[in-house]
């Protein structure tokens, strides 16, 4: 089957799209006039309802601010699973991507209980020296300006889709809302 001029499978895109993130961050780019190319490839920041926006979440265009707000690229940082390096960018392709603090136990059972009423499925790593994921360098809460209680969705086309700063107190209810109003179904009680 011929495809279509300009088309590129998502794998493929992504991919481009981490080369020039790394690139970037190989060379300190961070002013606009330097990386029209990356700002607009990696760096941009959309809404659609697809994506849970903060209130006063404002995001400069002049500089690649990639720090886990909603609507933009999951920032990449170094990680240890089962004793290989990967980047938080090889997590995210096929499934939606939750990531958590370190003691993560309500995320997952959440996420669980979501994406089997939905039908979908929800992949969870918690992040911390103890946890699924080992930071190798930097620290994933400052990475996605989260707290250790924090979470952060990610779609499978890598952008986040949602985050929340800090524990809340329902992870059933509040990932149920975010993952009916995301894929566009009406929600009910869990």
């Amino acid at each position: 089957m011929r495809k279509g001029a300009g088309f590129l499978p998502y794998k493929e895109t992504t991919k481009y799209a981490s080369d020039l993130l790394f690139r970037a961050m190989n060379k300190g780019v961070s002013n606009l006039n330097n990386m029209d190319h990356l700002a607009i490839t990696v760096g941009y920041k959309y809404s659609s309802g697809a994506i849970i926006e903060e209130k006063l979440n404002t995001h400069r265009m002049d500089q690649l601010e990639l720090e886990g707000q909603p609507g933009t690229r999951a920032p990449h940082m170094w990680l240890k699973y089962q004793d290989k390096y990967i980047s938080t960018l090889d997590l995210i392709g096929e499934n939606f991507v939750l990531l958590t603090g370190e003691d993560n136990r309500c995320w997952r059972t959440a996420a669980e209980d979501v994406a089997s009423h939905l039908g979908i499925f929800i992949n969870v790593y918690g992040i911390s020296s103890e946890s699924d994921l080992v930071e190798c360098e930097g620290n994933w809460e400052a990475v996605y300006n989260v707290s250790s209680q924090g979470a952060v969705l990610i779609r499978p086309d890598g952008f986040v889709a949602w985050r929340t700063k800090e524990r809340i107190l329902n992870p059933n209810v509040i990932l149920k809302q975010v993952m009916t109003t995301i894929l566009g179904q009406e929600s009910e009680t869990i």
